[in-house]
């Protein structure tokens, strides 16, 4: 084999086409260590520099253990949050319960919480906080409440998450600017407003300073009776703005000892994405109507398979 290689090193060297082709013909024959060889040897003469590139990044294919990550691929979020602005102290671990706000369409809904509760759950299991979607079939509702309980960072980590899958959800169907989508609209407890707005302003005109984004707090007289809490909306020209914003609104509220942990009233939730809209819903013409999948549409009377009459007609019935 020695002999042959450099035979093969000599021959492509002078030209020699006899010896080259006489190497060849032994490849053909079944020599596959010379037909590595002869391979290796081109390379080293057209250009001895070559050969060490390939090695080396063949080598680290080989070495290089492939990683894998075991959440499907539909409910990793579109890009990677940036949460560098987590002081990660004391305040950080206290508890914390977050009223986040979404628009009330279908599609936002069905990509925060996934095919089966898929995506919700990835949420949780990443942000480490608990996420309670509020389930209504009120469509004339704008905004529909996302409970957030955990801590802090937690719950900052999942509001960010929940939404980014908004923002993607709204982008994905075009919808109109008006669901303002791109707003982080929170809702905080009324004992931590004044705590939260600062004497003549000056708290929350930090907050702003140190993340660029703006704050606005619903007008006390727009507020419905008995809520409990005031609608926030933050404005910024980046997701980074809005989201060191909430975080640090999520942070006050959490410093603010007056504030209950149970302050967001309970309702229902939904577990699972919502479906499709019925029949009716997506033809008015049709409401009060049943849909029978072997008779289609009929009146509710006509729809029913039993029919209660006298036991003597029965029976004069079943004489025919």
């Amino acid at each position: 084999m020695a002999d042959a290689s450099l035979s093969l090193s000599e021959s492509v060297r002078s030209d020699d086409h006899a010896k080259f082709a006489d190497f060849i013909i032994s490849c053909k024959n079944g020599d596959s260590e010379g037909a590595v060889e002869f391979l290796r040897q081109v390379v080293l003469t057209i250009d001895p520099s070559g050969l060490k590139p390939a090695l080396s990044r063949k080598k680290q294919r080989t070495d290089t253990p492939v990683k894998t990550d075991p959440t499907p691929a539909s409910i990793i979020t579109e890009t990677a949050l940036d949460l560098s602005y987590h002081v990660g102290d004391e305040v950080d671990a206290k508890p914390a319960t977050t009223l986040l706000l979404i628009p009330n369409k279908t599609a936002v809904i069905a990509a925060v919480i996934g095919k089966s509760g898929s995506q919700i759950s990835h949420i949780q299991k990443s942000s480490g906080a608990k996420v309670q979607v509020e389930k209504t079939e009120n469509k004339s509702v704008e905004y529909v409440e996302v409970t957030i309980t955990g801590t802090v960072s937690t719950n900052d980590t999942a509001q960010a998450m929940i939404m980014q899958k908004v923002v993607s959800a709204v982008q994905a169907k075009d919808m109109p600017a008006e669901t303002t989508a791109y707003n982080n609209m929170l809702v905080v407890p009324n004992q931590a407003v004044r705590y939260l707005i600062g004497k003549g302003g000056s708290t929350i005109k930090e907050l702003q300073s140190a993340s660029g984004a703006h704050v606005q707090f619903e007008a006390e007289k727009g507020m419905k009776p008995g809520a409990a809490g005031r609608q926030v909306t933050i404005q910024a020209s980046t997701e980074l703005s809005k989201n060191r914003c909430t975080y640090l609104i999520i942070r006050k509220i959490a410093e603010d000892a007056k504030v209950d942990i149970n302050w967001v009233p309970k309702k229902e939730s939904r577990t699972m994405a919502p479906s499709l809209p019925s029949s009716s819903e997506q033809n008015p013409g049709l409401a009060g109507l049943d849909y029978n999948p072997f008779h289609g549409i009929l009146p509710p009377q006509q729809n029913m398979l039993q029919n209660y009459l006298p036991q003597q007609q029965m029976s004069a019935l079943s004489n025919k």
